[in-house]
């Protein structure tokens, strides 16, 4: 039977319910924190009744007993039982979209235990990649900003509408490219880029691109991916700067860099500068 679970405050003001964990070894990871109930994505109230299984239960037991399929997922998710995350959505596959109280999905949290076998599991029974929790991260999102198993990248990525990647966003303003660009997962980067993603994307705040980011830290390895990309055109960011102009203004080192891997670009800049110059 269930047992009493202690509720604890989160940094974020949100109420949480700790989880029974199982012990990992070393080459396992454990999962992120604990979450909240998941509940509908139409964001109908549910009961959330105390329920824990054991590991080798039959879910049936559970619902028999008890009759909460959404706190049973919830338990299947967070201690990543796969066995019983999948009888439950054979059971109702709706759990499927559930979400808790930050908007994340059963999907959200698998990519965040980065448990392989949990995300092709719920991509198999018709997880949404492109739902945004709370703050406008995707499940993709999450994995562009930690240190995610390459293959559940490549999971996230298998589907016909990859396009719709380029125009969701974050509270942050980034979308998946520019998140794995920031968080140095050059990998990852020339995954997205290689499925078609959109080396000219621009954040939102600034209006700054891959090329931007990589010239204002120096960045050799982004610089090496985004000039060797046939797709580049250097845009301006808000602040109507190009990517060329802040490095031959400010980054001397950055212009260096681009001058060997790309000189056409900066001879061609350097042409600009003096035809303008002569017109003045």
């Amino acid at each position: 039977m269930a047992s009493e679970q202690n509720k604890i405050q989160a940094d974020d003001g949100c109420m949480l319910r700790q989880c029974i964990v199982p012990q990992y070894t070393e080459n396992q990871k454990s999962p992120a924190p604990p979450v909240s109930d998941l509940r509908p994505s139409e964001d109908v109230e549910i009961s959330m009744e105390d329920l824990t299984l054991e590991d080798n239960q039959d879910v049936s037991d559970g619902m028999d007993r008890n009759g909460d399929f959404a706190k049973a997922f919830y338990d299947a998710i967070t201690k990543m039982n796969v066995e019983q995350a999948k009888q439950l959505m054979e059971l109702k596959p709706e759990l499927v979209h559930y979400h808790d109280d930050k908007k994340r999905t059963a999907l959200h949290l698998a990519v965040l235990f980065d448990h392989l076998r949990l995300v092709r599991l719920l991509l198999r029974h018709g997880a949404d990649p492109y739902q945004q929790d709370r703050e406008g991260n995707t499940p993709l999102h999450l994995a562009c900003e930690s240190d995610c198993d390459p293959v559940i990248v490549s999971l996230l990525l298998d589907n016909r509408h990859l396009e719709r990647y380029n125009d969701l966003y974050n509270d942050d303003g980034r979308n998946c490219l520019i998140m794995a660009a920031l968080k140095n997962n050059m990998e990852t980067v020339k995954m997205l880029i290689n499925v078609g993603l959109d080396i000219n994307c621009q954040e939102l705040s600034e209006g700054k691109t891959l090329f931007h980011h990589a010239v204002e830290r120096c960045d050799r390895e982004l610089l090496s991916i985004v000039l060797h990309c046939a797709d580049l055109v250097d845009i301006e960011n808000y602040r109507r700067d190009k990517a060329v102009e802040i490095a031959y203004n400010d980054n001397a080192t950055a212009w260096d860099e681009i001058h060997q891997m790309k000189p056409d670009l900066t001879d061609s800049y350097q042409i600009e500068i003096e035809m303008s110059m002569d017109s003045d």
